[in-house]
């Protein structure tokens, strides 16, 4: 069995979801990074801009402001503005963008039914259990490289 690096399983699944959901974006017209705007602001409430979103999902922020102009053009999102907060403004998703997240919980569904095919309950809650942790430690790494508090020992050996 050939080694695996933890950064390639992420590659490949980032590219394997991308494949699954090809068919339902292009029956959508709808590119996948604008699909996943409208999953990220549907599935995670507590994320409402598009800095809050482009972090989350390591897209550039100009990808993001990109799609969310077409989506709020399309119909899709709409925008609000936060109380006492000029600089930035709340994401909503409208009534019409209801179908498309249906959709997009479907293949969330989908694919994580396929690529923890043959795995047991037990498997699958250690799974979960696991890639909590992961996201929790990759956050306290964010914040502490945004605190300055991360040292890069890379490469000064």
């Amino acid at each position: 069995m050939k080694k695996i690096s933890f950064i390639s399983i992420l590659n490949r699944s980032m590219g394997t979801y991308a494949i699954i959901c090809k068919p339902v974006c292009d029956k959508l017209h709808m590119p996948l990074p604008a699909l996943q705007i409208l999953m990220t602001l549907a599935d995670n409430p507590e994320l409402t801009t598009a800095k809050e979103i482009s972090i989350h999902k390591a897209l550039k922020p100009t990808l993001i402001s990109f799609y969310v102009e077409k989506l709020v053009q399309a119909g899709y999102l709409e925008r609000q503005s936060i109380k006492g907060n000029r600089r930035s403004v709340k994401l909503v998703c409208t009534d019409k963008a209801l179908p498309i997240i249906e959709q997009g919980r479907k293949i969330n569904k989908l694919y994580f039914s396929l690529i923890t095919e043959g795995f047991s309950d037990e498997e699958i809650s250690f799974f979960r259990n696991i890639t909590e942790k992961i996201d929790r430690n990759m956050e306290a790494i964010r914040e502490k490289a945004a605190a300055g508090e991360l040292i890069s020992s890379a490469g000064s050996e």
